[in-house]
This record gives C-alpha cells, structure tokens and sequence, in this order.
C-alpha cells in the first residue's frame, strides 16, 4: 500500500471522524464498549447563578478526558481550580 501524508488547515468534521473511526474500532475491538459520557463542572455566580467558567470533558474507559477548562479570573488564587480537579 502507498501513503501520503499532507497538511490539512482547517480540518472539518468529514476529517475528524476519518481520523476517530478506524481508532474507535480498535478501541472497542481491544477494551470493549468505553461506556462514554460527557461532564461538566460548572463554576456559578452565587447571586446571578451565571455560569462563568468549569470544566468541560468527557469520560471513557473511566478516564477523564479534559476539552476544556476555565477558571475565573475573579476566583483565581482561591482554590476554584483545585476544587475543580477534587470534585
């Protein structure tokens, strides 16, 4: 079999999944079904109850798996983040 390797900027979600498709399979085929599910840790005004940061990710294999992460710039120095990472 012959390959190439390119560049692709800007990559969407055809690409994406071309990628996550064959990993997913084997995934399954060597670990069996990573029972998925999202989480969220949501940091919230206590007055407002707006949601101003937390962390976002996903669970397989019962590993965490963190996309996102945003600790307030008003909470820092006051442990939100280490709470963020116990919780």
């Amino acid at each position: 079999m012959n390959t190439r390797i390119e560049i692709a900027l800007n990559p969407g979600d055809a690409e994406r999944t071309a990628i996550l498709q064959p990993l997913n399979a084997y995934n399954i085929a060597q670990a069996g079904d990573p029972k998925s599910e999202a989480v969220a840790l949501l940091v919230r005004d206590e007055d407002t109850n707006d949601i101003l940061g937390g962390l976002y990710g996903n669970i397989f294999y019962r590993w965490l798996f963190i996309e996102l992460l945003a600790v307030p710039e008003q909470t820092r120095g006051q442990g939100t983040g280490y709470r963020l990472k116990v919780a």
